[in-house]
């Protein structure tokens, strides 16, 4: 009969559960993932707020809704350009949840493996931290915020 020790760690079982420290490809995907979400931002809000004139006008007018964004460039009518609103509301919505929860991910391996990952995977993580700390410091900043307020309007 087995004891509960052998049932709950079998003897060829290794001890340490985090053995490797992640390696460049993962912080190259995390850093890819922040960049995707920072491009549909910039595509998909920015760009339309300035091809629009918007940045003319007055933040509160901007965030009031006086604006649709469905009614302004790009419409409907744009072919794959239309794509650009549903980007940027992706990336005020299910992006600013990705930067956060990578960015938290990323801090914590990077904090965990000091020393001990390779100079390109620290590289990359410190690079992802710093996009991620951009994007997120616009997206809450006021502006940022009555942009957001813009597009879920």
């Amino acid at each position: 009969m087995l004891s509960r020790m052998q049932v709950a760690h079998p003897p060829d079982c290794d001890e340490r559960p985090l053995e490797d420290p992640p390696t460049w490809r993962f912080q190259l995907g995390a850093l890819l993932l922040v960049g995707l979400v920072a491009l549909s931002y910039v595509l998909g809000v920015l760009v339309p707020y300035w091809v629009n004139d918007l940045h003319r006008l007055p933040l509160a007018e901007v965030a009031g809704g006086a604006h649709d964004p469905k009614d302004l460039w790009p419409s409907a009518g744009d072919g794959p350009l239309a794509l650009l609103p549903a980007a940027g509301l992706l990336s005020v919505t299910v992006g600013l949840l990705a930067v956060l929860g990578t960015s938290a991910v990323v801090g914590w391996t990077l904090w965990l493996w000091q020393g001990r990952t390779t100079r390109s995977a620290r590289t990359l993580g410190v690079t992802t931290l710093v996009l991620s700390v951009v994007v997120l410091a616009t997206m809450w900043s006021p502006w940022g915020q009555a942009l957001t307020t813009w597009v879920l309007d």
